[in-house]
């Protein structure tokens, strides 16, 4: 589930036979706002109902009736912003290098606005509010789409594209366990006779690992399949075991052959260890590259704060720092009324 805020904004067209019910003063091609509202919150106006399809639980402000400088004669507008939780599946095998789609289903539930063969529009992108940001996340612009439901009910729905930062499980997670999984291969130093003084770096590396394997598991997903995470510590674990095992079997082979079996393994152990690494870290660019050409493709931009002017008259980046992993409420007082004044000039989306 995401935290959203959702504003809607629909126009609604009030035609000839309902325009011949205002005062002859007011004529058709200049109706009076006072009389429009009358008559859009009149019964002979049915404004359409809209609900959310995937919203989980939420409220929706009361309903604005407003007409704008900008609007042809006999055009009125319904808005009403919305707060709530929504659903989303998460696909998470990619876990850290994850892109997500956060979707927000607005639908025409109404038998009156079936009958009425009422249909959502797309005329004017939605858009995210500037001002949020995401400590966890590069969040990307809007896109919408026109579709229907199983049944048929007309529905509009807006497509947000997250794409998760992952420097953190990148350098502190992965290249930590990488290191401490690297630092094994120094136990070929020690003398092979000395069996116990090797095995005992060995396992205190191996218990160090899942330590730390128990310490970053509140961060990570639980999911009931393996991640790129997931994939690269526990070959960590087989990396500390296979070398422990390694130098168990030297111990047990004729005096002979323990030299030149103990260098195999050493040179076994540096070059698959490295040809894993350098394997894990081509896959993981390729993704990430594909990742970058499909929201190049896509002409999708990430959100970015506006710029605003420092008291020493520098310019800075206005951010707000949420502290839930999916949060798009994060908004200051001041960035809400700004966000007002503009919805006197712009539209989100039609209905």
């Amino acid at each position: 589930p995401f935290s959203l805020n959702v504003s809607l904004d629909s126009s609604a067209m009030l035609y000839t036979r309902h325009l011949d019910e205002l005062d002859s003063e007011a004529g058709a091609s200049d109706p009076d706002f006072t009389q429009l509202r009358a008559l859009l919150m009149h019964a002979s106006v049915h404004i359409p109902e809209v609900t959310y399809a995937n919203m989980i639980q939420g409220e929706a402000e009361r309903a604005l009736i407003t007409r704008r400088c900008g609007d042809p004669p006999g055009v009125i507008r319904w808005e009403q912003r919305a707060s709530g939780v929504f659903y989303e599946k998460f696909t998470l095998r990619n876990f850290p290098y994850d892109l997500q789609r956060l979707t927000v289903a607005v639908r025409m539930n109404s038998k009156y606005d079936d009958k009425r063969g009422r249909y959502a529009v797309h005329r004017v992108p939605p858009r995210v509010v500037r001002e949020i940001q995401l400590a966890e996340w590069k969040l990307y612009e809007a896109e919408g789409e026109v579709t229907a439901d199983e049944k048929g009910k007309p529905m509009y729905k807006v497509h947000m594209l997250l794409w998760r930062r992952h420097e953190y499980f990148t350098v502190s997670v992965m290249g930590l366990m990488g290191l401490l999984s690297t630092a094994a291969i120094g136990a070929y130093s020690v003398e092979r006779e000395l069996l116990a003084e090797r095995s005992s770096i060995v396992l205190t590396l191996l218990l160090t690992v899942i330590a730390f394997k128990f310490v970053i598991g509140d961060s990570l997903p639980k999911v009931p399949y393996m991640t790129t995470l997931d994939i690269y510590n526990y070959a960590c674990f087989v990396f500390l075991i296979a070398i422990f095992a390694g130098h168990c079997v030297v111990t047990e082979v004729p005096e002979g052959m323990r030299d030149s079996l103990d260098l195999i393994m050493y040179v076994v152990a540096i070059a698959s260890w490295a040809f894993f690494n350098v394997y894990q870290a081509v896959v993981v660019y390729t993704y990430l590259r594909e990742i970058q050409l499909t929201l190049e493709e896509g002409h999708l931009s990430e959100v970015k704060p506006p710029p605003v002017r420092q008291s020493n008259g520098v310019e800075g980046t206005e951010s707000s720092v949420c502290h839930v992993p999916i949060s798009l409420s994060a908004l200051t007082s001041r960035a809400v009324a700004r966000r007002r004044k503009r919805a006197a000039n712009e539209t989100e989306s039609y209905l």
